[in-house]
């Protein structure tokens, strides 16, 4: 299994995601893209249940606003059918997840994906917002599709 580590630098980045748009100066921003070589940040939420879909919000709409992030974020879903539709197909039409957090609407720049590695495909920050006993299932999905140097911010609650 993947061993997670939580590092300030993955800390720092996530806060500014979730921050609003005053947090981050365009020097901060510029910052951020010269410590990547240039490449932007691509971020991949693992989780949509309430808090996940709560956190897809709040960044979705943040890397649009920030300089050196990729403006898609992807958001791997369980798939599920509500109301004879898969649940990804709702969110990405609709842009709000009907099950978990109804009444809500995401950017469009959120996607919903129910294939794991293809959610976290070359993420380089990857917010984990799912219950804590899918981690040992999920982990070695997720390992070796996401990029090299890629880190991890943990909003999981509880720990196994």
């Amino acid at each position: 299994p993947i061993t997670m580590l939580m590092t300030a630098r993955a800390c720092a980045l996530a806060a500014v995601l979730l921050a609003g748009s005053a947090s981050a100066s365009k020097l901060g921003d510029s910052r951020l893209l010269a410590l990547r070589g240039g490449q932007k940040e691509k971020v991949a939420i693992i989780g949509s249940g309430n808090w996940g879909s709560a956190i897809a919000k709040i960044v979705g709409r943040n890397v649009l606003e920030k300089e050196g992030f990729d403006e898609e974020v992807r958001m791997w879903v369980f798939e599920e059918v509500v109301d004879g539709k898969n649940l990804t197909s709702i969110i990405n039409t609709e842009h709000e997840n009907v099950k978990y957090l109804k009444g809500v609407k995401f950017t469009e720049n959120v996607v919903a994906d129910p294939d794991l590695e293809s959610a976290v495909k070359d993420a380089t920050l990857l917010i984990f917002v799912l219950p804590h006993q899918f981690l040992s299932k999920i982990c070695p999905k997720i390992k070796g599709n996401h990029a090299k140097g890629a880190r991890a911010c943990s909003l999981i609650k509880g720990i196994e």
